[in-house]
Parts: C-alpha cells; sequence; structure tokens
C-alpha cells in the first residue's frame, strides 16, 4: 500500500514538473543576455551534469555577481558533540560541475564565514577546501591575515592578528569572528569544515557559511556578419540589439598593418559617422554614437588583417 502511494505520488511530480520543462544556462552569462534580467536562474555548467539555482545580478551595468548558495543551515549550533568534519555541498554540483562554474568566472569568487565558539579550542578548528587543501582556523598559509577569517585583520590593520587577538575574551569566553575567508581564490569554495572541543555543556559553537560570490566583467554580444574563425581582410559590419545596449569603446586586434589604416563609423540617421582612435600608436576607438550598427573599413592598398574585436559598452537594460 506504502509502495503504491509512493509510486503514484513521484508519477504526479514528474507529470506536473518534467525535469524537460526546466530551462537551464551554461552560466549567469548566458543567462542574463538570455533574460536581460537579474534573477534566479538553473545553472549546469555542463552537459548533462548537476545543477544549481544560482542568482545572477548585473551590478553597475558592466559586473556580472553570482551566488551560489551552500547546502548549509545558518547559524549552525553545535554543542555537546563528538569532533566531526561536515561535508558541503552546492546544490546538485558534482566536484566536476564546480570546476567548470569556477572556471567560467575565471576564479574571481569569494567566501565569507560568521563563525562564535565558546571555550571550544582554536586548533581543532579546519577548512576543507574544493582543491582538497585543508587549512586550520588559526593560519595564513597564503598569506594575508594569520586569521583565516580575514576580519580581524581587516579591522586592526595588521596580517598578524591572530582570530581572538581583538576581543577582550580569554578560551572560557565566547568571542565572534567575521569575514571574507582569506585564502587565494584558486581554492574556493569551501569544501567541508571539521570542529572539536565541543563535547561538553559549557562548549559550542555557531556557524555560518555565506555564498559563493563571484564577479566578472561582461560585454556586449554582437553578431559580425563578415567574419570567420581565422584573421580576415574583409571589411566588417556589426550589428548590436538596439534594446540592449551601446558600446563605448573598440579595440582592434590586427596583423600586417598599421591602425591609420583602419576606419570605424557608426550609423546614425541617415549618415555615418567616424569614431576617434583614442591614441595615435593604438587601434582603440571611442565611439560615443547611438547607434546599433557599425563598420570597420580597411584600406584596400595595404596588407591589414582583422583578428580579434574587444568592445566595452556604456548600458545594459
Amino acid at each position: 500500500m506504502y509502495t503504491s502511494l509512493l509510486l503514484c505520488m513521484i508519477l504526479f511530480a514528474f507529470q506536473f514538473y518534467p525535469i524537460d520543462s526546466i530551462v537551464t544556462y551554461k552560466n549567469c552569462n548566458e543567462a542574463i543576455w538570455m533574460n536581460k534580467e537579474s534573477g534566479d536562474y538553473f545553472i549546469q555548467p555542463l552537459a548533462e551534469g548537476g545543477i544549481a539555482n544560482v542568482y545572477c545580478e548585473i551590478q553597475n551595468n558592466f559586473t556580472l555577481v553570482s551566488f551560489v548558495k551552500p547546502n548549509t543551515k545558518p547559524n549552525t549550533y553545535l554543542r555537546q558533540v563528538p569532533a566531526k568534519t561536515y561535508f558541503i555541498s552546492y546544490s546538485n554540483f558534482t566536484d566536476n560541475d564546480m570546476s567548470k562554474f569556477m572556471e567560467e568566472a575565471k576564479f574571481n569568487c569569494r567566501q565569507f564565514f560568521n563563525y562564535t565558539e565558546r571555550n571550544a579550542h582554536i586548533s581543532h578548528q579546519k577548512f576543507t577546501f574544493w582543491d582538497n587543501t585543508v587549512i586550520p582556523l588559526q593560519s595564513n598559509i597564503d598569506g594575508g591575515c594569520l586569521c583565516l577569517i580575514s576580519g580581524v585583520c581587516e579591522i586592526s590593520g595588521s596580517p598578524n592578528t591572530s582570530c581572538n587577538a581583538i576581543s577582550e575574551a580569554v578560551d572560557t569566553e565566547q568571542y565572534t569572528d567575521y569575514g571574507r575567508i582569506a585564502v587565494k581564490k584558486e581554492r574556493l569554495p569551501v569544501k567541508a569544515v571539521t570542529f572539536g572541543d565541543i563535547d561538553g555543556s559549557h562548549e559550542y559553537i555557531y556557524y555560518t557559511l555565506e555564498d559563493l560570490i563571484c564577479e566578472e566583467e561582461i560585454y556586449p554580444k554582437v553578431n559580425v556578419l563578415e567574419t570567420s574563425d581565422f584573421c580576415s581582410s574583409t571589411n566588417w559590419n556589426i550589428l548590436f540589439d538596439a534594446n540592449s545596449t551601446s558600446f563605448q569603446s573598440l579595440t582592434i586586434k590586427q596583423q600586417g598593418g598599421d591602425c591609420e589604416n583602419i576606419m570605424l563609423f557608426g550609423r546614425v540617421p541617415q549618415k555615418y559617422q567616424s569614431c576617434k582612435r583614442i591614441e595615435t600608436n593604438s587601434c582603440e576607438y571611442d565611439c560615443e554614437i547611438a547607434s546599433d550598427e557599425f563598420h570597420i573599413y580597411i584600406n584596400e592598398k595595404t596588407n591589414i588583417n582583422i583578428c580579434e574585436l574587444e568592445f566595452r559598452y556604456q548600458n545594459l537594460k
């Protein structure tokens, strides 16, 4: 009876919430460009890999911020328990999924930790990171701060501040440390925490591991109509989505000639307006033109090949 009921519940769930109906994105960059707004999105870094619900946010028009929640409860309370390692996951990401996510984010991530303890000796507390490095709480293996929670060093102004050095507390009293986890970005996120010396009634720990936060600078996607996978000597036409962005400057990487033989024009009503080269010896152009169509013209008497275009934009709506 119980088995039949459980089976019916599962079939009901799949009928109304089929897995195929979930829209996934490779990363936050793709999600933002497809939807044009900040929000919660299902991120799947690897095809057929794990899926995580990630909050993707645009800040200051050019910074993309991803927030990945760890599967831990805020203010987890530990008291009268033996020493133990608590493993941390991030939604349904596997090790390979998280590694790919971090690679897409160029490892430009950070994570904060809030730690309160009473009479639990600091030598028992350790962190395991995604690269499987185990680092004690009182450690400066990567420099920056003697305490793995860097807030104490930021407050004291000294990198040699111990985790409880700025407090008047002694080992039998309660103290709290909060701040960024002071390790190399390539080690993140936190994979496990180990706590000990909390088996007595007068010993306890509260801790909160906050979201993994990653940032990257993003650029508008463009439709390059005349190009190929290799350097090209043809003229280029570039179309922008007029509802999303207008670019401020363009850098052209070329071979076989001087930038003075390359001209960039933006289409404005009934005419084309040229963009100014920022420096005479560079191929960076300043384009303060409200246009969704630009043309790159190459002097046909030269042997210049355009290999790469790099855009910087003004707004993302």
